[in-house]
């Protein structure tokens, strides 16, 4: 919970709601419920990424049966740096290592978000399915 504000933070920041399947911004209370139930799920994974003790992003991984979807954010001062990619490299490390019952690691991905698709696509993840919305 010590990290919710500066999360809270990052994810209100424009670019990110904008690349977020749920475009609005977060309240403080809904974001800290969030965080609650988040941390005392445990098919609810949250990671914080540092460098050098700094925190720059964090990483979400909610897992049902042998798949797990995704979601992340990196700090908006820490953006272009690499650490998406070496945050979903970690993750998948961490996967293998400490979960096996999971096969298959999901990203959900806005497609201007050429920025995570590049993260996506360093890290070994394939393009499996398109989906066609209209806003009525």
């Amino acid at each position: 919970m010590d990290d919710a504000d500066t999360i809270l933070e990052w994810v209100n920041d424009p670019l990110d709601r904008a690349n977020s399947f749920d475009s609005r911004m977060i309240d403080r209370e809904e974001h800290l419920a969030w965080m609650q139930d988040s941390l005392a799920d445990p098919t609810r994974l949250l990671y914080i990424l540092e460098d050098d003790g700094v925190p720059v992003g964090h990483i979400k991984l909610y897992k049902e049966g042998d798949r797990a979807d995704v979601g992340y954010c990196i700090a908006p001062s820490c953006r272009g740096r690499g650490y998406a990619k070496a945050m979903l490299r970690l993750l998948a490390d961490v996967v293998r290592d400490e979960d096996a019952d999971i096969k298959t690691i999901v990203a959900s991905v806005k497609p201007q978000n050429e920025a995570s698709i590049k993260a996506l696509l360093g890290n070994g993840y394939v393009e499996a399915v398109r989906v066609y919305e209209l806003d009525v």
